[in-house]
């Protein structure tokens, strides 16, 4: 019998990449994307690049890496390992707080300022937009603060690096998913229902908002021809903690310098210790914090055209200094923007203690009462620990795991698929989401599916002893004898390390031997073929 680290059958079991390996594409990630993954991430990093790998059919991981280092992956295969590495979560009105002050203490008085100086235009830009929930949720807001916007010249751009994620911006689709911290009134107001869970934003709001591809760690702005340059707000949130603090103080200043004279730039408060690296000085703001670029300093297109000829002007364009300027609210009457950060300021009563507390308990309370068999109020605990405040995506994934069980456990099976597709969404390292689609799959018959479902649990964790036997079985019954008895043999070889007596992960109460004459009789009927 040949070992396992002989099998040359790649998607029964993935080679694992060498430390070395891992250390030279994290630097080759960087140098592309920004993209930091230190050593205590690169598990995460293998996995990437396996699941990467796999789908652009490389026998092994270790011969995508390779290629990856040697400049031997076209654009193509590029744009889908950036896909996989990028985070995509986000949703509309997240952290209506920054929200709040953004438009009280700084676009108001803006605004007004511009009115009573006939300089009626506006630039925002949504850096890192992802899906575009953030640009959206903009637009709808200038529209309560601007009754008057046909007589602006408003321009509200949004950039992200996945073309995926802009493609799905620009459709201004989205699923409930993207509304959980929102009134359904409000969603209602400015979103058609589409599908059974889909959303479309109103067309005039997704004509406001100009999406499109562009890579933060690239030295490709401020760019006047694409508009990045002279903006009044630029948010950038949860994006440079992604980055290594090299590259996170290159992009920021570039952030920066694409600003307007008395600008600013929000960035989540975890962010703030980049700026802190970047020495760049901060203000605090509530669930954000605000970079400003001096008012005194010159307008980019200004300043460009003084020094032409000279100096790049990047190398002096900000010091990293910051006003302490205070930007006292109005009256203008903001009804519409007001009732949207409504549920906003009601929120921010309930301190973040309780906030806590309380999404520990759903959490808590979401797991008793799954294992209780109280699927319903297993998914009710659940859904509003996932709406909370300060979760990781990983958290959320989790959460939206065992939200799908418990459909799936109930039949409601459209149900289980959409929330075990949503935590892939959250974290696409999770086995437990895929395994739960290859079940799903396996109910309907659909083999082809189960079976890639069941390739990258495998890919995601090579011991994962169902997962294997259950692809051999898929394999007999697709017609592919060889493949079946490859999966079959890994899966023996895994259980010879178990006691008879030990139960299986995902088993259902099957245990180590009961397995081992299964796979017996599964020879049994594919041996002839294979011989």
């Amino acid at each position: 019998m040949r070992s396992l680290s002989m099998m040359s059958d790649a998607v029964a079991m993935p080679n694992a990449l060498s430390s070395d390996l891992l250390s030279a594409c994290q630097w080759k990630i960087n140098e592309l994307w920004g993209l930091h993954y230190p050593q205590e991430r690169w598990s995460d990093l293998e996995r990437h690049l396996k699941l990467t790998a796999l789908d652009l059919g490389y026998d092994e991981p270790s011969a995508f890496a390779r290629a990856l280092l040697y400049d031997q992956v076209d654009a193509a295969q590029k744009v889908r390992l950036a896909t996989e590495l990028a985070v995509g979560e986000t949703y509309f009105l997240r952290d209506p707080a920054c929200y709040q002050h953004l438009i009280h203490h700084f676009l108001i008085p803006l605004l007004d300022q511009r009115r009573r100086n006939g300089q009626k235009h506006l630039r925002i830009w949504s850096a890192g937009c992802c899906s575009g929930e953030e640009a959206y949720s903009l637009a709808i807001l200038l529209e309560g603060l601007l009754p008057d916007m046909r007589d602006w010249t408003v321009e509200l751009l949004a950039t992200d690096l996945v073309a995926e994620f802009v493609e799905k911006a620009q459709s201004g689709c989205y699923s409930a998913w993207s509304f959980r911290q929102v009134d359904p009134q409000w969603r209602t107001r400015y979103f058609s229902q589409s599908g059974a869970n889909q959303w479309t934003i109103h067309e005039r709001f997704r004509r406001r908002v100009t999406f499109f591809q562009l890579n933060l760690a690239q030295s490709v702005f401020p760019d006047e021809k694409r508009g990045l340059c002279d903006c009044d707000v630029i948010l950038c949130r949860n994006v440079l903690m992604y980055f290594s603090p090299s590259q996170a103080a290159a992009v920021l200043d570039r952030l920066q310098r694409s600003l307007s004279p008395g600008g600013v730039l929000l960035l989540s408060p975890v962010e703030s210790v980049i700026c802190q690296w970047a020495g760049k000085k901060v203000h605090n703001w509530p669930e954000a914090v605000c970079l400003r670029r001096p008012r005194d300093e010159p307008r980019w297109r200004e300043a460009r055209a003084e020094s032409a000829g000279s100096a790049p002007l990047a190398e002096n364009a900000l010091s990293g200094r910051t006003e302490q300027q205070s930007w006292p609210a109005t009256a203008v009457d903001i009804s519409v923007a007001a009732s949207v950060i409504s549920d906003a300021q009601e929120r921010k009563a309930v301190s973040r203690e309780q906030q806590t507390s309380d999404a520990g308990n759903d959490w808590r309370r979401g797991q008793e009462a799954y294992r209780d068999g109280d699927y319903d109020a297993a998914v009710q605990h659940l859904e509003r620990f996932t709406a909370g405040p300060g979760l990781s995506p990983r958290q959320q994934a989790e959460a939206a795991i065992l939200i799908a069980r418990s459909h799936a456990n109930c039949n409601r099976l459209q149900d289980a698929e959409e929330w075990a597709n949503q935590a892939i969404r959250l974290d696409r390292l999770q086995p437990a989401a895929y395994w739960l689609l290859a079940s799903l799959h396996i109910g309907r018959s659909e083999r082809r599916q189960a079976l890639e479902a069941l390739t990258r649990v495998i890919y995601l964790q090579p011991d994962f002893i169902m997962a294997h036997y259950l692809s051999g079985i898929l394999c007999m019954r697709l017609g592919q004898p060889e493949r079946a008895l490859r999966c079959l043999r890994n899966c023996r070889e895994l259980l010879a390390s178990m006691a008879p007596e030990q139960p299986l992960e995902e088993g259902e109460g099957l245990t180590a031997g009961d397995l081992l004459e299964l796979v017996r009789d599964a020879f049994d009927d594919i041996a002839g073929d294979i011989k």
